[in-house]
């Protein structure tokens, strides 16, 4: 005898209610720009000054920056990499820093953009640290 046939409760209500309230809700379309810092902007929202948005922006294969500390550059690499992630699918990035702590901080920030867009992930079975969209992409 099951805990749901007892006279007081009913099996199909109760049982219909635990899997709604554990059911995850269905991945909704998202529009992105194909601008960074536009998407930075309005999907994240996060604030951007004029040479952050110029860094974001930037097509160049390798960038270097000079700049002082808290300037945002940990987070512009967050950015660039949640923004290639969501808008190219199937798309490998591989964060690369001196230590794991490093890596794992950009990534937790990476993770942090992407909870605030609802967008599902999840490991990649591989790497303790890595995420995986459901369009494919790859963060490592």
């Amino acid at each position: 005898m099951s805990i749901w046939s007892s006279s007081l409760l009913e099996a199909e209500p109760v049982e219909a209610f635990f899997r709604a309230l554990f059911a995850s809700p269905a991945p909704t379309a998202l529009i992105v720009s194909s601008d960074p810092a536009d998407f930075a902007r309005t999907v994240l929202p996060f604030e951007l000054d004029a040479q952050q948005a110029e860094v974001l922006r930037s097509p160049a294969k390798y960038i270097a920056l000079c700049c002082h500390r808290q300037w945002g550059k940990s987070q512009m690499a967050a950015l660039k990499a949640t923004h290639l992630a969501i808008s190219q699918p199937g798309a490998q990035i591989i964060i690369v820093a001196p230590s794991l702590r490093q890596s794992g901080a950009l990534l937790r920030s990476v993770h942090q953009f992407l909870a605030r867009i609802d967008s599902p992930m999840k490991p990649d079975g591989l790497n303790r640290l890595s995420i995986v969209l459901p369009n494919g992409s790859r963060i490592v």
